[in-house]
């Protein structure tokens, strides 16, 4: 979008992103506010701290700069203004620096324009700082469960007084854990009301009726035999005949016939078996019942009447719930599942800054802070879930100088030099997009040539 400087009416460009962010003109370097495009201002969102950009003429030494920090982070370090102090004042740049660290940058660059500081191009430098803070916050959840068993004198829980859900710290802190334990004070023991005390039941197989007369012999004590239907005996087919009744029989005739002259041949007739008496049938002694034709009765051994199983005679059995003690004790466990909850949120100057800028800086002014008591942090980019409370919180906080490097130009587009290092980043308007462009051209064309040269190996009919 476009629009005029409102000090000496200069036409400037900048991208929409860039509205309501205060810069200066390239013309009169005065200090102007880029507008919306449609005239009206977004609505407001969530708060977000943006710190001062101080020049180098005005970091006195011993003076402390008014960054107006959230409440919050004065609380967790009431020491942070000066220390944030410190650090813009040890890390300024002026526009000379600043320029001699942009001309270094671009001669070690192989993208970047050479020509672009051979011009005596105007900068504008201003300086500040970016909170990097790294929180962990210790979060838990608990439960509370009644559990009861036999009282067998062994009791937990039977402390005087009552613990609370939340009054013991049972997890070390920032460990991603799981325990249980018994509360104290909650332990109580009352008569077991399944049993009413006793420590046993009516049998619910015999309903207290132990011995009763067998009904699978009727109190006989005996059954007949299956095997041979309580006859005793087994009909066979008569091994001898093989159930025939007979078998055969042969001899010598002496003799001859008119046709066959004098000789001799065989006669075959039958005979009646004597075994069987000529029936085919033999009667043999039930091997089971020993020729009797009854057993005595597997169920009741014989003597007529049945005994429960189940309560061995007995009547009544074992409650299950009190295991025969009679008396039931019940505590309270308390379940705690502990996980760490990580977030990283940068506070500083606008537009927002990219996490990836703070990674593995060097020389940085950090320190650590542990509290038991939950900060109340506006806008909040992560709260913690409702269920359970957050019981501890560790707090990094880094302050990292930040130098904001514009060109003046129609189109200023700021260059951030981050860290006592002054690493130089959203450098896009310093590449020389034609040796971009050149090199991607390039490597594009090789890659298609040695795709060609491999397809032709593998397939040498192409």
């Amino acid at each position: 979008m476009k629009f005029a400087c409102p000090h000496c009416g200069q036409h400037i460009e900048a991208e929409e992103e860039w509205a309501g962010i205060q810069t200066d003109c390239p013309t009169c370097t005065q200090q102007l506010t880029v507008p919306h495009p449609s005239g009206v201002p977004p609505p407001i969102a969530p708060p977000t701290f943006v710190f001062p950009t101080i020049r180098n003429q005005e970091l006195s030494p011993g003076t402390l700069i008014n960054f107006e920090f959230p409440k919050w982070i004065l609380q967790l370090d009431p020491t942070i203004t000066q220390r944030a102090s410190d650090v813009l004042r040890q890390s300024e740049l002026t526009e000379i620096t600043g320029r001699d660290l942009l001309k270094q940058w671009s001669s070690k660059n192989f993208f970047a324009k050479k020509d672009l500081f051979k011009e005596d191009i105007a900068f504008t430098v201003h300086n500040s700082i970016v909170i990097k803070i790294e929180q962990v916050r210790h979060h838990e959840e608990r439960s509370l469960v009644t559990t009861t068993e036999p009282d067998t004198g062994q009791r937990h829980g039977k402390e005087t007084t009552s613990e609370g859900l939340w009054d013991k710290n049972a997890i070390e802190k920032f460990k991603n854990k799981s325990v249980k334990w018994v509360r104290g004070g909650s332990g109580r023991s009352r008569t077991c009301n399944y049993c009413n005390g006793r420590g046993k039941n009516t049998c619910s197989s015999c309903k207290g009726n132990p011995k009763t007369t067998c009904s699978s012999c009727s109190g006989n004590g005996v059954v007949s035999c299956k095997k041979c239907s309580g006859k005793g005996a087994l009909p066979m087919t008569c091994p001898n005949c093989r159930g025939k009744g007979s078998i055969p029989k042969s001899g010598i005739a002496v003799g001859g016939t008119i046709r066959g002259g004098l000789g001799a041949g065989v006669v075959f007739s039958d005979e009646q078996c004597q075994r069987c008496s000529a029936t085919g049938i033999v009667v043999s002694q039930c091997e089971k019942c020993s020729g009797k034709g009854r057993l005595d009765c597997f169920w009741c051994s014989g003597t007529g009447i049945c005994t429960c199983s189940t309560c061995n005679g007995t009547g009544t059995v074992v409650c299950t719930t009190c295991k025969s003690a009679g008396r039931l004790y019940s505590f309270d466990v308390i379940s705690a599942t502990a996980r760490n909850l990580k977030q990283q949120f940068l506070l500083g100057f606008s537009p927002p800054m990219k996490q990836s800028w703070f990674k593995r800086l060097k020389n940085v002014d950090s320190q650590i802070f542990e509290i038991g008591n939950p900060l109340s942090i506006d806008s909040d980019p992560n709260p913690p879930p409702k269920e359970g409370r957050v019981l501890y919180e560790r707090y990094i906080v880094e302050i990292v100088p930040i130098v904001i490097v514009s060109l003046v130009s129609r189109k200023p587009v700021p260059i951030y030099l981050v860290g006592s290092e002054h690493r130089v980043r959203n450098y896009f308007q310093l590449l020389d997009f034609a040796r971009v462009t050149a090199v991607s051209t390039l490597i594009l064309v090789s890659t298609i040539a040695v795709a060609v040269l491999l397809l032709r190996q593998l397939l040498p009919g192409l």
